[in-house]
Parts: C-alpha cells; sequence; structure tokens
C-alpha cells in the first residue's frame, strides 16, 4: 500500500513537471509575441511531492523503484531552475544597483 502511493506521489510530481514545461514554453511564446504576461509556474511542489514520495518508498518494505527515478523527476523541472538562478542573480543585481547608486555623484 505505502508502495502505491508513493508511486501516485511521484506520477503527481511527473505530471506537474509536464506542465511547468508546457507553461515555460507558453511563457517564452507569449514574449516572443511581444506579450509581457507570464503564465505562472507551481513552484517546489514538485520537488516536495518527489520528497514525499522518496521517503514513503523507503519506508516500504521491499523498495521496487529506483532511486534514479526520483532524481530524475525532480531534476527534470524547471521551476527549480528558476528558483536556483533567482537565488543566485539575486545578490548579483543588489550589489549591482547598490554600486550604482553609490557611484553617482549628483
Amino acid at each position: 500500500m505505502i508502495a502505491v502511493l508513493s508511486a501516485l506521489l511521484l506520477f503527481l510530481a511527473s505530471a506537474t513537471v509536464v506542465l511547468n514545461w508546457i507553461h515555460a514554453g507558453q511563457t517564452i511564446a507569449r514574449r516572443l509575441r511581444g506579450d509581457r504576461r507570464t503564465v505562472s509556474l507551481v513552484y517546489a511542489v514538485p520537488q516536495i511531492l518527489v520528497w514525499m514520495a522518496a521517503v514513503l518508498h523507503y519506508r516500504a518494505d521491499p523498495p521496487t523503484l529506483s532511486a534514479w527515478l526520483f532524481a530524475t523527476v525532480a531534476l527534470a523541472d524547471v521551476s527549480l531552475y528558476c528558483i536556483v538562478f533567482g537565488l543566485l542573480s539575486a545578490p548579483i543585481r543588489r550589489l549591482r544597483t547598490g554600486a550604482r547608486s553609490t557611484s553617482r555623484h549628483d
């Protein structure tokens, strides 16, 4: 029963990953047409679902799925890369705007 629940959570996570990629593609297509509106991604939900599926899976008596399957679903998500890029670029943006405001002498 635990293995079935784990597989169901992994399936929901992979469906969310596919929908995130579709939404990212729609956002890119809109920007190419000149429309600045975005289609929202579902951030962190696929990673949480994969983590819950992995925990439940390894609590089951005979683990049936391999670990690479969980890692593949988690790493295939585009929202993960948006989160990582946002966390890495925020300090750089802050340093650049701080350097501009202090170097300006009016």
